[in-house]
């Protein structure tokens, strides 16, 4: 009797679960999507990809009348395209988002969903297992019917919920399935307290393109101080290079930079970095054929930057910003879909031109002729990545980015050589040292009184030692310092002068 009284209480507990309302709708919480393994890019020169990597859905203001609460869905109209596929895609800025410019949850238990036609998508989240409803009408009495196939515990974005997981038929008026309807066999995976684990595009549903999103953790926007969050002796090298469509690819660049002092100002609010820059360029030498010539510089200066609690971006990281008289767009992302920089999240920036009529009602990607500037970030990092890319009007795609960084005890990338093989450079002498080579103590003479500083660096350009020079004389003292060539870098106002040295 009594295992069958706990039975009993089991199945109604279970039916009293199951029949809980699973709302697609968390208000004033901001939930991010995105479509499983995808690498996508808003806009590329060859796939004109209209899917950008995140998508967000935030509910953030209603209306309560008798039988339902509407919800309005903000700040994601950036994903508002018009067509079944990348060939005539449209971009209005009043444009539904991905999931729809409005849902109405129902005392009742369903939801009603709208298309960018404002068709009548029905999700009934009070359904229980084996429950099934029409989700969505089709022409000529066809419909797409949902099925609650289980209900299960799962994790999904760092979140362990109880989900209704439901799947999708196409059948024709007279009740038989229609072969190969795209929305066959999808699936839609909503929790009891956090929303859809698993949703599809609801804006355009149910055109041929449709993709799974799947929900995500989101990422912290770091601030602008944590952005730009150096530390002395934090050193950074890049690597850059330019291609041209009528000459191919030209020689490399390379900048080394190292962190010397780190002060702040005093209201907190600014941070001045003095640093050192060394930079290699080569260069093709015209006579005689074939040549290479190296061109180096090495100097200090001084960058600031704010130190403010301000996230590095104020709004949302999937947004665009466009204007539908002008002929610009500015748009920002974040994506993590690389390894870059051990995994750390890459922050975007994009602002360019884009070629069009004005009398255009939408965007069309396939005519774009676009000029596009885009810088990368990383928190602690600073700017990664910066590519001009005027192809389109200058025939030319420049690009710089972070190839090798230590920072604390992390060290990341291929570190390249920037010193070894320098010449020295030919201008009249003012620098002597004593003794050549260097055994124990070095002295360094100047032509006339100098003030500036001097740097000791390694074959493999990392700095030894710095001092401070205001006089015609230093005095330093090498002893504790491997044998080896070495190279002395003096930087004052007037320029650099570059020496070797060797130690014995």
């Amino acid at each position: 009797m009594k295992k069958n009284l706990l039975f009993l209480l089991f199945i109604i507990s279970f039916r009293f679960v199951g029949a809980q309302n699973y709302r697609p709708v968390v208000p004033s919480q901001a939930q991010f999507f995105q479509v499983p393994n995808s690498n996508n890019n808003y806009f590329g020169w060859l796939g004109l990809n209209y899917w950008s990597p995140i998508k967000v859905a935030s509910f953030d203001s209603s209306v309560v009348t008798t039988d339902r609460i509407k919800y309005f869905s903000f700040h994601t109209w950036a994903d508002t395209d018009q067509s079944s596929g990348p060939a005539n895609v449209c971009a209005y800025e009043n444009g539904p988002a991905w999931m729809g410019s409005q849902i109405d949850e129902l005392n009742n238990g369903m939801n009603y969903l709208f298309n960018f036609s404002n068709d009548t998508i029905r999700i009934k989240s009070n359904a229980i297992v084996n429950d099934a409803w029409n989700l969505f009408d089709l022409a000529h009495g066809s419909y797409i019917r949902a099925h609650v196939d289980s209900m299960i515990l799962m994790q999904q974005a760092g979140i362990s919920d109880s989900v209704k997981c439901f799947s999708l038929s196409a059948f024709d008026s007279s009740g038989i399935i229609i072969p190969n309807h795209p929305v066959n066999g999808q699936t839609i995976m909503l929790s009891k307290s956090n929303g859809f684990f698993r949703a599809l595009r609801f804006a355009g549903f149910p055109n041929n393109n449709i993709a799974a999103l799947e929900q995500r953790q989101s990422v912290p926007m770091p601030t602008l101080a944590q952005m730009y969050d150096f530390n002395v002796n934090d050193e950074f090298e890049f690597w850059g290079s330019c291609y041209s469509v009528l000459s191919g690819s030209t020689l490399p660049h390379y900048s080394y930079q190292r962190i010397l002092s780190k002060n702040f100002s005093p209201n907190l609010d600014t941070v001045i970095y003095h640093r050192l820059v060394i930079n290699v360029v080569i260069q093709h030498s015209i006579n005689p054929p074939p040549n290479y010539d190296t061109v180096y510089t090495s100097y200090q200066d001084s960058v600031v930057y704010p130190y403010t609690n301000t996230p590095f971006y104020s709004t949302f990281p999937e947004q665009n910003n466009y204007s539908p008289d002008s002929l610009s767009l500015g748009y920002y992302e974040l994506s993590q879909d690389s390894g870059l920089l051990n995994n750390r999240p890459i922050y975007t920036t994009t602002v360019g031109n884009l070629w069009r009529t004005l009398s255009d009602s939408c965007y069309l990607i396939n005519h774009f002729e676009p000029l596009f500037y885009t810088t990368e970030y990383s928190a602690g990092f600073g700017k990664i990545w910066y590519e001009a890319d005027e192809r389109s009007i200058g025939l030319e795609d420049c690009t710089d980015g972070l190839v090798w960084f230590h920072k604390g005890s992390d060290t990341w990338g291929n570190y390249i050589n920037l010193v070894s093989g320098i010449e020295e450079e030919s201008s009249q002498s003012s620098i002597n040292i004593f003794p050549s080579p260097v055994i124990t103590q070095c002295e360094i003479q100047f032509t006339n009184r100098v003030a500036g500083k001097l740097f000791l660096l390694d074959v493999a350009g990392k700095v030894i030692l710095d001092k401070v020079v205001d006089g015609i004389s230093l005095h330093f003292d090498m002893s504790n310092i491997p044998a080896g060539m070495y190279f002395l870098s003096f930087t004052d106002n007037s320029g650099v002068i570059n020496r070797k040295i060797i130690k014995e």
